[in-house]
């Protein structure tokens, strides 16, 4: 019986999927220039795509094209064309067969529309299942070699990543140096990415619940459905040190005194958060008082393990509320909402980190982590009906 072949993912993303389009010889500007590619967001028209050249200058996605303009009058604009560029998108993964049958659309969040004429935007690169197929091309590293080499052969800018999950390969491809994450040493990778790139995979997510219930730490519940799904702030002289069952009911109110910015701030309990609050009641949690009732070090020592059995040696810094921005931003598209329910103060800040990076696919699979079904279920009292 033949042992079926670890899985191997690589994560294509095609940069400068817009501007390269545009760069027809027929149409395009010359490509030292900068191009900006704008779309209406929000009622504004919004830069959401450009070129090398514009990039140089400072200019970054979401910022209004009149800003833009100001800084730059010679600019050159072009307006967003979502079919277009996934007409493309979809010629390259016809193109990519020579690799793999196994391809993939790979689409970043973009927001919803939410008024009329506004745009959407089309993906910006694709996975390939390359599970025993690297071996034909003289391993992985020179699979993806000859794969950008080619495209940049067509005037397309590429970058590509390799390793054992679609999670790891795109952020990678997008935030990280290496070609290839050698198999198992996906955690290494990760905690090697900036801040932009550090939201973890629903699956790592799910595992770090599903540890505590099988190790039967029960206690770890609370804190985990807090931190990244109510964006709660971590640490002994945190949020979560302060917060208590009193603060939550069809929503989370924080007072001033327990924020680190000290302003009072609301965060709606979405239904996950809510289902694993219900499970450790059903556990027979105490919902009284403090949420967090065990010791620095208890909690410390808990919380360890609990990663280690995940796969990670330490706990990435602030991994649960950079999961929490960008999944929340991915899942409703208001940004206003998101910082309010965060407590970020900048725009800038929040916008740069969190906006696309986070797939459709897995914004969904993360907002819909909830406990296993158990055995008399239907039992289960609410805490909010329990407090």
């Amino acid at each position: 019986m033949s042992v079926p072949l670890p899985p191997r993912y690589l994560s294509l993303w095609l940069r400068r999927l817009a501007t390269d389009r545009l760069r027809h010889p027929a149409s395009a500007p010359d490509e030292d220039r900068p191009l900006v590619v704008t779309a209406l967001v929000k009622s504004a028209l919004r830069i959401v795509a450009m070129n090398d050249a514009a990039h140089a200058l400072g200019l970054r996605s979401g910022m209004p094209l009149a800003d833009a303009r100001a800084m730059y009058p010679a600019l050159a604009v072009a307006p967003n064309d979502p079919e277009a560029d996934r007409r493309l998108v979809e010629a390259v993964a016809d193109w990519c067969d020579r690799y793999t049958p196994l391809i993939g659309i790979d689409a970043p969040f973009s927001l919803p529309t939410r008024g009329r004429g506004e745009e959407s935007q089309a993906p910006d690169g694709l996975v390939l299942d390359i599970t025993g197929c690297a071996h034909l091309f003289g391993g992985e590293a020179a699979l993806a070699r000859n794969l950008l080499a080619r495209l940049a052969a067509q005037g397309l800018h590429a970058r590509a990543a390799i390793a054992d999950t679609v999670g790891c390969a795109h952020a990678v491809a997008r935030y990280g140096t290496a070609s290839v994450v050698p198999p198992k040493e996906m955690r290494r990778a990760l905690l090697a990415l900036p801040v932009a790139a550090l939201r973890l995979a629903p699956e790592t997510v799910e595992a770090l619940f599903t540890n505590a219930l099988e190790t039967g730490e029960k206690e770890l519940l609370p804190f985990l459905a807090l931190t990244f799904f109510g964006g709660i702030r971590p640490g002994h002289d945190g949020e979560m040190s302060k917060i208590e069952w009193g603060n939550i009911n069809g929503s989370i109110v924080l007072r001033a005194n327990q924020t680190k910015t000290n302003r009072k701030r609301e965060i709606k309990v979405s239904p996950n958060l809510r289902a694993w609050l219900d499970r450790y009641a059903a556990l027979g949690g105490d919902c009284t008082g403090k949420v967090v009732k065990l010791t620095e070090d208890q909690l410390a020592e808990k919380r360890r393990a609990n990663w280690k059995a995940a796969g990670f040696e330490k706990i990435p810094q602030d991994i649960a509320r950079h999961s929490f921005c960008s999944y929340l931003l991915a899942r409703d598209g208001d940004l206003t909402a998101a910082l309010l329910a965060s407590g970020h103060s900048s725009p800038k800040i929040f916008w740069a980190h969190y906006y696309q990076h986070s797939t459709a696919e897995d914004t969904a699979k993360y907002w819909g982590i909830i406990p296993p079904a158990m055995a008399g279920q239907e039992k289960i009292v609410s805490i909010t009906k329990a407090a």
